[in-house]
C-alpha cells in the first residue's frame, strides 16, 4: 500500500516489480482526484498493475488495508506522521 501526494515513475515501477515477484498487490492511495489524474500515467504500460484509490490514507490504511505487509508513505502528505501512526496502531509492523 502506498499513501502518496503524487507518485513518480521509478517508485511505482519498483513496487510493481516487487509485487509481481511476490504475488502481491500495489494499492496507491491518493488524496484528491487531480493527484489521481497526474499519477495514473506514471506507471506507463503497467498502470493496470496498480489499484488507485482516492481518499484519506490515514483512514483507509486503518480500515480497508489493515493487513498490508508493506506501507510506503510520501512525506509530502500533510499528515504523513499520522498515516504512519495509524499503520503502527493497526499492526502493519510485526514483532
Amino acid at each position: 500500500m502506498i499513501g502518496y501526494a503524487s507518485i513518480d515513475e521509478s517508485t511505482i515501477l519498483s513496487l510493481v516489480a516487487a509485487a509481481h515477484q511476490t504475488g502481491g498487490n500495489v494499492i496507491c492511495i491518493l488524496p484528491t482526484k487531480p493527484n489521481f489524474c497526474a499519477s495514473r500515467n506514471a506507471p506507463g504500460p503497467y498502470a493496470d498493475c496498480v489499484k488507485f484509490v482516492i481518499g484519506d490514507a490515514k483512514t483507509l490504511s486503518s480500515k480497508d488495508y489493515r493487513g498490508a505487509d508493506f506501507i510506503l508513505v510520501d512525506c509530502d502528505l500533510h499528515d504523513c506522521k499520522e498515516v504512519l501512526r495509524a499503520a503502527e496502531d493497526c499492526s502493519f509492523f510485526y514483532d
